[in-house]
């Protein structure tokens, strides 16, 4: 017992990782806590769960370690389409909401369908990430996060009573009040700027712990890759924020919002981070300082980029699950079927099988041809 209670200390690779994975989780707690939260803000909700995957995918394909970015990337999309799913599935049925979300749930198959096609060559080139940008782009003259119109009801009960009604009333304010106002607003500019300072802090801290982590620790494992950590164990600890409050959500019949965060994360992740990713190694073969940082892994060959590779089991597990989701979730989108805990329960058992496939078989040539 002492020496597993030491055991992050003897062994500081497991620590390192832990570090990392619990800045990563503030860090999507303090983002859902100070972006816009309601109906109408939808896309800040994914916004605020997509920005620690971000980070921690840049760093570590910034740090030569692409297998990492990858492996989370495609882990956090496959968490949020199977666990998170099935748990407000298991809460409550799932198939009214608004048409105009309901529309954007197709694009998650879309995104996977072009993912698969890219697969069959074994990497990504610049086509690929120019066809999943101009998904992006599609979706955003789509995605209407606009307030809808204030009723008359909305509008009185936002009525600011401060306002005088009479000149009599005006030359009698406290100008104290309006000193009060001020100073209001400056500590709250305070706080705003605090926490962007800590938020700014959690993604680095975070983003550099689970990539050193990683690597560390898959090299005293010896039975795991780094892909396979990121793909596992990683990507379970940044999937985890989204699961706050959507118990009480879909219990409360409004379980189409959940899984439409869920979808905008996917949707982020495959048609802006990946794409991103994609593009990384034609950049350093025109930016020097890039290929110095990531070592051998983004340095060009014969003059040429060194193309990021799509890994075989990412393209036949995590790929083929994401498909099989935005299959499942089609008719729901169009108002013809309704997730129950039936469908709930699978798409929580199928995210342990994933966990269990991804860490069983190592990912070993994750990083590998074909």
């Amino acid at each position: 017992m002492p020496l597993a209670a030491f055991y992050p200390f003897l062994y500081p690779g497991p620590g390192v990782l832990l570090g990392g994975m619990i800045a990563l989780f503030a860090c999507s707690r303090v983002l859902a806590a100070v972006l816009p939260r309601g109906p109408q803000a939808i896309g800040m909700r994914s916004l605020a769960f997509f920005i620690p995957i971000a980070a921690a995918s840049l760093i570590s394909m910034l740090l030569g370690r692409p297998e990492i970015a990858v492996g989370i990337v495609f882990g956090t999309s496959v968490g949020a389409m199977t666990t998170v799913v099935g748990f407000v599935a298991l809460a409550g049925p799932v198939g009214d909401g608004p048409p105009r979300w309901r529309r954007i749930w197709p694009f998650q198959l879309v995104a996977s369908i072009l993912v698969l096609i890219a697969g069959f060559k074994g990497t990504f080139g610049w086509g690929d990430a120019v066809a999943l940008l101009v998904e992006g782009l599609l979706l955003l003259t789509l995605w209407n996060d606009r307030d809808e119109p204030a009723t008359a009801q909305s509008v009185l009960d936002g009525a600011w009573v401060g306002v005088p009604s009479t000149p009599h009333d005006a030359e009698m304010l406290d100008y104290s009040s309006v000193r009060v106002a001020r100073d209001g607003a400056e500590v709250e500019i305070t706080l705003l700027i605090l926490q962007l300072l800590l938020v700014a802090a959690l993604l680095w801290f975070g983003a550099w712990g689970v990539t050193q982590g990683t690597v560390r620790s898959s090299e005293m494992l010896r039975g795991i890759s780094t892909s396979g950590l990121a793909g596992s164990i990683v990507s379970m600890a940044l999937v985890l924020p989204m699961m706050y409050g959507t118990w009480r959500q879909a219990d409360g019949g409004r379980g189409w919002m959940p899984i439409t965060a869920q979808i905008g994360v996917v949707l982020l992740n495959l048609c802006a981070l990946l794409p991103v990713l994609i593009l990384i190694p034609y950049l350093a073969r025109w930016v020097p300082p890039i290929s110095h940082w990531a070592g051998d892994a983004l340095a060009p060959r014969g003059g040429l980029p060194t193309l990021l590779l799509f890994p075989s089991p990412m393209w036949r597990i995590d790929n083929v699950i994401l498909l099989v989701v935005g299959v499942l979730l089609l008719p729901v989108s169009i108002g013809k079927w309704r997730l129950g805990r039936e469908e709930g329960m699978v798409l929580l058992a199928g995210y342990f099988f994933y966990l269990t496939t991804t860490l069983a078989s190592g990912l070993e040539h994750g990083a590998g041809t074909r």
